[in-house]
């Protein structure tokens, strides 16, 4: 989930901790348990091409299972985004009550391991590798790769471009697919706010692995990481925004307090040695 309006887990924290300074306030609500109109979906399932789960996290939804055994039979393509996160049998459930159904899974990293275990948090890097070797296992379910790129993660893109190609790899090319999408709010997250030369220099070393491995991406995704290299290679603002940058080192030094966590510990040393001159 993305904030509070999107997660139940989110509102007891805030209420707990406070919302600090880089919150909208209109975003302090109460969660609510989602009502679903089974009887409705049920007649109506049969007649559509795509179901898309976008989120929170679907498989620890009762609802989810519930509606699996609902469409049971179902002709068209089901969607799944999920952290896969799973310690339980969650994963192996799933795979069961979909044999027969196709299945596309989207999971969200765009960093290496280390870094999204700050930035995305929860997320464990042996759970993640372990899960997406079951799904990847079947050779039926395509994976996609989906990203938030964002100042903090952005420095080690080349990391999780040199995960993908060892995914696909080992599995086939076309079961493990990417992709590029920018994060534009917060604002203070954008790679925008980045120093030119640090950012010509991460283009730099996605240009090195995409030359070498450029061939093991289809067009789409070649697409996606020329455009990324291109905005990176091509930065020309000169004035950063004082104030985003000042929400930055806020939403840091928030993060970090209520999560028990050390940037430090976890980020590029080049993010470290900007963040620490700001």
């Amino acid at each position: 989930s993305c904030g509070p309006r999107y997660s139940s887990a989110w509102v007891p924290d805030y209420k707990k901790l406070g919302w600090g300074e880089e919150q909208d306030k209109v975003w302090n609500i109460e969660a609510v348990d989602n009502v679903t109109n089974y009887d409705f979906l049920k007649d109506q399932v049969q007649h559509v091409q795509k179901i898309y789960f976008a989120g929170g996290e679907p498989l620890m939804s009762p609802n989810f299972w519930k509606f699996l055994d609902m469409i049971e039979g179902f002709k068209g393509t089901l969607i799944i985004n999920s952290n896969l996160i799973c310690h339980k049998d969650e994963i192996e459930r799933l795979l069961e009550k979909t044999k027969d159904i196709k299945l596309r899974i989207h999971t969200s990293i765009e960093s290496n391991f280390k870094q999204a275990e700050y930035v995305r948090d929860g997320f464990e890097e042996k759970t993640w590798l372990q899960n997406v070797a079951k799904i990847l296992d079947t050779k039926r379910i395509p994976l996609h790769l989906s990203t938030a790129i964002n100042n903090m993660s952005v420095w080690s893109f080349d990391d999780y471009l040199k995960t993908a190609i060892g995914l696909k790899g080992m599995f086939g090319r076309d079961l493990v697919e990417i992709s590029c999408n920018f994060v534009h709010y917060p604002k203070f997250m954008s790679i925008d706010l980045i120093p030119h030369f640090y950012q010509k220099s991460i283009a730099e070393k996605i240009a090195n692995v995409y030359k070498m491995f450029g061939a093991m991406f289809n067009e789409t995704e070649q697409d996606h990481i020329v455009r990324l290299m291109s905005l990176l290679e091509t930065a020309t603002i000169e004035d950063k925004d004082k104030d985003l940058l000042s929400d930055l080192k806020t939403f840091i030094a928030e993060f970090d307090q209520r999560r028990g966590k050390n940037y430090k510990e976890f980020l590029d040393e080049n993010f470290i040695d900007w963040y620490g001159k700001l």
